[in-house]
């Protein structure tokens, strides 16, 4: 674990950390959301101290993106998880949990 660590400091961009916080899954609006829905999920990623994100699983989310996404869009990222907590609390209110 230490290794690895080590290895991704030798990126250049500083230290790293693990981070919890939130992908934005869809940016694209659909008809069929509720007024005021972002599309948020809770999700890990790394953060170095420069600020740039790599992701090694942000693929589940969008086929486009690669599987290590290096360095990733800090638009779709939030360093906490309110904004996915948020969205799920309104799926579930909504009644569309598995949409």
């Amino acid at each position: 674990y230490d290794e690895m660590f080590q290895t991704l400091q030798e990126f250049g961009h500083g230290s790293c950390q693990v981070t919890h916080g939130a992908f934005c899954v869809d940016q694209t609006p659909r008809k069929w959301w509720p007024s005021g829905y972002e599309d948020w999920a809770q999700h890990s990623f790394l953060l170095f101290d420069d600020g740039t994100i790599a992701d090694i699983t942000a693929d589940q989310f969008d086929d486009s993106l690669p599987q290590l996404w290096w360095p990733a869009d800090r638009k779709r990222y939030a360093l906490n998880d309110a904004k996915a907590d948020v969205a799920e609390a309104m799926r579930q209110r909504f009644g569309i949990q598995k949409w």
